[in-house]
């Protein structure tokens, strides 16, 4: 009679093996994003202005597709594009083309930033096509005072080093009243107007094209797990390219990624 002992010390063996190579050669998870910002920060998506020439290009879906990406990422929250769409039209906002338009709503929803943009190419067909242009108006982080320059004169307050007497030495041009004469008049000041808007902190620019064999890599590990540890058919890679919808999620993705990577860490 043979034994059978052999056989059931190679069982665990076979299956341990299996197991470490099933870990070691299966797809890998498309990477969470993360902002590069200590804390959490909450941001809106301003509907996207569509200037691809066509007239399927959904700027308001696709403002909430970005939304939901970057909700998911470590370090953000987000407010829902329909009160974003509310908030615009509490303002009078048709839509958000300039730098100003995007500061007020930001600071209307109060919100720590505002993304906001156009669509720039739209493609729906295999290969599809999807571009965007896209600035994140963030608020400015909170900075300590300057320190005070060491005057020699002890601690006081600044009404204190207003009224002091400064002697000047003989021949030496006084360097206050220097700086009193550079200073703007209010006449001038009103002259040069409002100062500008400032734009946006982060900003990029990408067209994504499916026919890039680079951009197809990166989507078929995206479409084979899109945010879940489970491996999802080959054949998902075909949908995401014959589906306008399901492309653009992985562009929101893609372009989310992009413009945390683009922010400042504070």
């Amino acid at each position: 009679m043979r034994s059978r002992r052999p056989h059931l010390v190679l069982l665990p063996l076979l299956v341990a093996a299996a197991t470490l190579a099933g870990c070691t050669l299966g797809p890998r998870r498309a990477a969470t994003l993360r902002a590069p910002w200590a804390g959490e920060r909450t941001l809106a998506v301003a509907p996207l202005l569509n200037e691809s020439g066509s007239v399927h290009a959904d700027g308001v879906r696709l403002a909430d597709r970005l939304t939901e990406r970057l909700n998911g990422a470590a370090g953000v929250t987000t407010v829902p594009v329909n009160r974003v769409l509310a908030a615009m039209e509490r303002l009078g906002l048709a839509e958000v083309r300039t730098n100003e338009e995007a500061v007020a709503l930001r600071d209307g929803l109060g919100v720590g930033g505002l993304v906001a943009g156009t669509i720039t190419a739209f493609d729906p067909y295999d290969p599809p096509k999807l571009g965007l242009n896209l600035g994140a108006f963030y608020t400015a982080p909170a900075t300590p005072a300057a320190p005070a320059p060491d005057t020699g004169t002890g601690t006081g307050t600044d009404a204190d080093a207003d009224r002091e007497v400064w002697a000047v030495a003989p021949g030496a041009p006084d360097t206050r009243a220097l700086a009193r004469a550079a200073r703007p008049t209010r006449a001038e000041v009103r002259a040069a107007g409002p100062a500008a808007t400032p734009g946006p902190v982060a900003a990029i620019s990408r067209v994504y094209n499916a026919s890039n064999p680079g951009l197809q890599d990166r989507l078929a590990r995206f479409a084979r797990h899109r945010g879940t540890d489970y491996a999802r058919s080959d054949t998902d890679a075909r949908l995401h390219r014959i589906s306008a919808d399901l492309f653009a999620e992985f562009v929101a993705y893609e372009a989310a990624g992009e413009l945390l990577a683009a922010s400042p860490g504070r």
